[in-house]
């Protein structure tokens, strides 16, 4: 039975990689910092009682000197990293790569720049990027260094590519969602048509594009990557990039409730009004990798998504829940604002 350990392994990448590879057979180890919030049976979802018996979890932090290479003592068929950020974690996966026979590691479309060299990283500081439609993996990326998230996540992947003497994968997705996901953006219309909100405003007209990627067709390009060779770096992202107007109206099917969605005229960047996790001025759309062109569509996949949203918060503060998008830096909920820019366009 192939063997597969997950660091990371109890967040949205890791539940759906899981599941996947228990699926296919797989014995696996989910390797976290704490305990798991949620029970095997929880886990795993569709899978069958029969697999759990081949998964198991271990408490690792990866920062504590030569953890990862004992946990890493008896070897593993693949080795999914889900949190590797920056060099230094790159370091730690080229020591122990002697123990691994394939090594697939999580990054981020953000890591590309335009042809002026804007990034989303700093757009708030120096502009918005202009991609390219779509952007696919030729295009030019972030200096690899400290000082941003993205460089971060450049000055990994070139460490791995350069050094790794074992078959690697680097994936970049954008926007991910899945069930578990603590940075659940779908949670801004979904709160909204709970608490009966009859009409929601959205910038830029809710017409921008931001590139979404489920975890489970995550999950399904490293099970292709196991099973046999792909390219070194691959985008992985959804067939076709819904505009915020086309999620909120996605996400109301799913619920069964409407309301009207307001779109508002461009007013700047950040948005003074209807700011969305996906508010950006620009299309940000990214070409799935031609390793990978199964993806799946928003409109499907995320339908999980929202029902564990609806489930999870129904008896705990969704802050506790959501604590990555709770730790975003406005009120994603000020309904006062809301019908204020909801009245100053009919009033316009």
């Amino acid at each position: 039975m192939p063997s597969a350990f997950i660091i990371g392994g109890t967040g949205q990448i890791g539940r759906a990689t899981a599941s996947q590879l228990l699926a296919e057979g797989w014995h696996v180890t989910l390797a976290s910092r704490s305990q798991p919030k949620y029970s095997n049976l929880e886990f795993l979802g569709a899978n069958t009682l029969n697999s759990i018996k081949n998964l198991k979890h271990i408490q690792l932090d990866r920062q504590e000197d030569g953890a990862l290479e004992q946990a890493l003592t008896d070897g593993t068929d693949l080795l999914v990293d889900c949190i590797a950020f920056d060099a230094n974690h790159a370091k730690q996966l080229i020591k122990v790569q002697n123990n691994i026979g394939k090594l697939c590691v999580i990054s981020s479309a953000s890591v590309y720049k335009d042809v002026d060299g804007l990034t989303l990283d700093e757009a708030l500081q120096n502009g918005f990027p202009n991609f390219p439609i779509p952007i696919t993996i030729e295009q030019p990326t972030v200096d690899a260094g400290d000082a941003t998230y993205s460089t971060r996540k450049i000055a990994m992947e070139c460490i791995l590519l350069n050094d790794c003497k074992i078959p690697v994968s680097i994936l970049r997705p954008s926007a991910i969602y899945g069930p578990y996901c603590t940075h659940a953006r779908e949670w801004f219309f979904v709160k909204r048509l709970l608490d009966g909100c009859t009409e929601i405003p959205v910038a830029y007209d809710g017409k921008i594009q931001f590139q979404t990627t489920s975890a489970d067709s995550i999950a399904a390009a490293i099970i292709a990557f196991a099973s046999k060779p792909t390219s070194p770096i691959m985008n992985i992202a959804d067939q076709v990039a819904p505009t915020v107007m086309e999620i909120g109206h996605i996400i109301m099917k799913i619920m069964n409730k409407s309301c009207d969605i307001i779109g508002l005229p461009d007013l700047g960047y950040p948005p003074k009004a209807g700011r969305t996790p996906w508010s950006i001025p620009k299309p940000f759309i990214v070409a799935p990798s031609t390793d990978f062109e199964n993806a799946g569509d928003y409109e499907t996949l995320i339908i999980p998504t929202i029902q564990w949203l609806i489930e999870a918060t129904r008896h705990q503060p969704w802050e506790n829940i959501l604590p990555v998008l709770a730790a975003y830096p406005y009120n994603m909920f000020d309904y006062k604002a809301d019908q204020t820019a909801i009245s100053s366009v009919r009033i316009s």
